[in-house]
């Protein structure tokens, strides 16, 4: 999900007054873009992803048609906005960690690197859910980027190893650790608010790796 924390700005000397102009828009971009988000999810999880339209969305959050076009290109990219930004900054985490670091414990220090980000979307991640409940195209959509996720960090399994090409051990490790992840979203997002997400994904990793390394799962 999308960063919803706002740039703050301060007052820039004159000979910097474009330079403040051009942060003073951003900002306000990165506003109404958050509107957007937050106003669409809220309409998908109480009226149902499929009988909601962009103009509703533009309503709900107070800007024209023609601005919700300016942000998003259709309303189901609303839902995915902050997608690419959290696999470009996993890749970056990820793939600077050590090579004596062995892969299952570099993709549970990247997840759990990057939960803090994703708490801070818990209320947004919620009407995701929702939204997502409410329509059967979503639904179907979810599998969709379910394999696109497991492409996308098996890809990421063979860089680190310095492999040209997926091979059945990228894909496994792959598949084993988006499960995890996903199990521990669960618990998290469904358990007590705020939670410790990080912790989660630690707990459920640390299962994991005994799994594989053949050791009692009640040790």
């Amino acid at each position: 999900m999308d960063d919803p924390t706002p740039t703050s700005t301060s007052e820039a000397p004159t000979s910097t007054s474009g330079s403040a102009e051009r942060s003073r828009r951003a900002e306000r971009m990165s506003q109404t873009r958050t509107a957007l988000l937050l106003a669409g999810l809220e309409l998908f999880a109480t009226e149902g992803y499929d009988d909601v339209i962009a103009e509703q969305i533009a309503e709900k959050a107070g800007v024209s048609r023609r601005t919700f076009f300016r942000y998003f290109r259709t309303k189901e990219d609303v839902l995915y906005l902050g997608e690419h930004r959290f696999f470009a900054a996993f890749g970056t985490i990820f793939l600077g960690l050590p090579p004596s670091v062995p892969d299952i414990d570099a993709l549970c220090a990247t997840f759990a690197a990057l939960a803090e980000r994703t708490a801070r979307g818990r209320d947004a991640l919620q009407l995701y859910r929702r939204a997502v409940a409410s329509s059967a195209v979503l639904r179907g959509r979810e599998q969709d980027h379910v394999r696109d996720d497991l492409e996308i960090l098996g890809r990421a399994i063979a860089d680190r190893n310095g492999l040209t090409e997926l091979d059945e051990r990228c894909r496994l490790l792959a598949a084993l650790s988006l499960t995890a992840y996903r199990l521990a979203f669960d618990k998290w997002l469904e358990g007590p608010a705020p939670g410790d997400f990080a912790k989660a994904l630690v707990d459920e990793f640390a299962l994991l790796t005994k799994i594989v390394m053949r050791e009692p799962i009640l040790s």
